[in-house]
């Protein structure tokens, strides 16, 4: 299974994260955040700019295609996020990519990643800059929360699979704040079956040298619960991390008719390589705070 082994130094996305890690940047004079908020706007600026061609192109066209990646990574860097994919795409049939959902920079760096449509809540489609690039992209709104219209949803996700277009589903339902990948809902994964495999996907937010970033630093990249866009993307502007796509192990076979055990399945890879990528921190942090207290100690 195609991976990175965890770092053995300091999971912070800082050299020296600290008590305080949860305060950086946030008082407007800082320098880093200034310098951040520039980096953003003059990302946003150069994205914006490719708008114009992009649209006078076919969007499920290779160039449309190449477009919308160079959309994304260039937005993505005047925030501070470097993606970087692990491992192959499957080339052969339709492929409905599963992956853990933290933040609206998820969306970006999977579009920059892998070649599929996704599949969304309809609250997505009135996010600002999300919204209108989703529908741009042919994205599958679906009411999450509406029972009783599952099925109808299924089979439009089915649809689209035996018609050929890979899609991808967060099926946590909605972002989390990093600490774990949450438990997966099994209702819309019924949809697997026309397709040729499910492809789980891991996405571990680490600073620039692969070191996962710790709780602290997750909340800034997290955007969970009622949080508003420009918040969230101001928080992150300052920041300097990497959004590792990690492509697991494929899925296929006759597992892809059972939804419940697909649905296992798929949790268990992406939570098992997760979980191993951000083990580190407790570790790291536990031998950092013995270190501090024996040095204290010591003088």
């Amino acid at each position: 299974m195609p991976g990175v082994t965890p770092d053995s130094r300091n999971a912070t996305g800082l050299d020296k994260a600290g008590p305080n890690a949860a305060n950086f940047f946030e008082k407007p004079s800082h320098p880093f955040r200034r310098l951040g908020g520039i980096r953003a706007a003059t990302g946003f600026a150069r994205a914006l700019a490719m708008v114009p061609p992009w649209y006078l192109e076919d969007p499920a066209s290779a160039r449309g295609r190449a477009r919308a990646r160079r959309f994304s990574r260039v937005l993505l860097n005047g925030f501070g996020v470097h993606v970087e994919r692990v491992g192959t795409a499957p080339t052969a049939g339709t492929t409905l990519y599963v992956a853990n959902h933290v933040s609206w920079t998820d969306i970006f760096a999977m579009i920059a990643s892998v070649n599929a449509n996704f599949v969304a809540k309809t609250e997505v489609g009135t996010w600002p800059l999300v919204g209108p690039i989703s529908k741009r992209l042919g994205t599958l709104f679906v009411a999450r929360g509406n029972r009783s219209g599952v099925a109808a949803q299924a089979a439009a996700i089915r649809d689209r699979l035996s018609a050929g277009g890979n899609l991808v589903l967060f099926p946590e339902g909605t972002t989390s704040t990093g600490r774990d990948v949450q438990p997966f809902r099994t209702s819309l994964m019924s949809a697997a079956a026309a397709a040729a495999q499910v492809q789980p996907v891991s996405i571990v937010y680490t600073d620039r040298q692969g070191r996962p970033l710790n709780d602290a630093m997750m909340d800034r990249v997290s955007w969970v619960g009622d949080a508003s866009f420009l918040p969230s993307a101001r928080l992150i502007a300052p920041m300097a991390v990497r959004a590792e796509i990690t492509l697991l192990d494929p899925i296929a076979g006759d597992i892809l008719t059972d939804r419940k055990a697909l649905t296992a399945a798929a949790h268990d890879a992406i939570r098992t390589h997760y979980t191993t990528r951000r083990s580190a921190i407790s570790s790291e942090t536990s031998s950092e705070v013995a270190s501090a207290g024996a040095a204290n100690r010591a003088a």
